[in-house]
C-alpha cells in the first residue's frame, strides 16, 4: 500500500484500492465512443479533436478513470489494438488531429526519425542532448567552416581549451565538437 492510500485507510478506515473507478469529470452514462464522436469535428482532411487537449496539443478524453490519448483511441476503434511499445504517429503532423487515415503505427525510433525528417525536430545526441545540425539555429556562434577549424586544430595537436579561448565558446563545447557529438554531420 502506498503512502496516500495508507493515509485514506488511517483516516477514512479505507484504502480506496479496491473501490471501483467512477468517472467524475466526463459523462459516465455516455458510452466511450460516443462521447469520442461528441468531441470531434470532421473535414476532408484532419479530423480536428475540439475536446480536451493536452499542452503539445494531442486530444484527451478520460475513460474508465484514465487519461487516454485521442488518436490513440481512434486508432483502436478503426484499426485494432495497438501492439506494446508502439506509438500512433501522425502523417500529417497535427496533433489533434484523430482522422485513421492520417494515423499509423511506428516505434519511438519511427516518430523520432519521422520527427527530425519532417523538420519539427532537432536530433537528439548522447544522453538525451540536443543536437542541432547547420547553422540556422538559436543562439548558435559557430559556422560549418569554424567546426572544421576546430576539428583541424584538434588533429594538430592543440588543447581543447585552447581552442575554446579561440572561439569563444567552453571546453565542452569543443570536447563535443571533436568527439563528433555535436555537428557530426560535417
Amino acid at each position: 500500500m502506498c503512502s496516500s492510500h495508507y493515509r485514506r485507510f488511517r483516516k477514512h478506515g479505507e484504502s480506496g484500492i479496491n473501490r471501483p473507478i467512477v468517472e467524475k469529470r466526463s459523462f459516465p452514462h455516455i458510452p466511450a465512443n460516443d462521447r469520442f464522436w461528441m468531441s470531434v469535428k470532421k473535414g476532408s482532411g484532419c479530423w480536428e479533436w475540439i475536446g480536451t487537449k493536452q499542452d503539445a496539443g494531442y486530444g484527451r478524453i478520460i475513460i474508465s478513470g484514465k487519461a487516454v490519448l485521442a488518436h490513440r483511441m481512434s486508432f483502436e476503434m478503426h484499426k485494432g489494438i495497438i501492439p506494446p511499445g508502439m506509438q500512433v504517429c501522425h502523417k500529417c503532423d497535427n496533433p489533434p488531429c484523430v482522422n485513421p487515415d492520417h494515423l499509423f503505427l511506428g516505434t519511438a525510433k519511427d516518430n523520432a526519425q519521422d520527427c527530425i525528417s519532417k523538420g519539427r525536430k532537432n536530433a537528439v545526441g548522447p544522453k538525451g542532448r540536443r543536437v542541432i545540425d547547420g547553422v540556422a539555429g538559436n543562439n548558435r556562434k559557430l559556422t560549418p567552416s569554424d567546426v572544421l577549424k576546430i576539428r583541424e586544430d584538434a588533429v594538430n595537436g592543440m588543447p581543447n581549451s585552447d581552442i575554446a579561448k579561440k572561439f569563444n565558446v567552453s571546453d565542452s563545447t569543443i570536447s563535443r565538437i571533436v568527439n563528433r557529438n555535436n555537428w557530426r554531420h560535417l
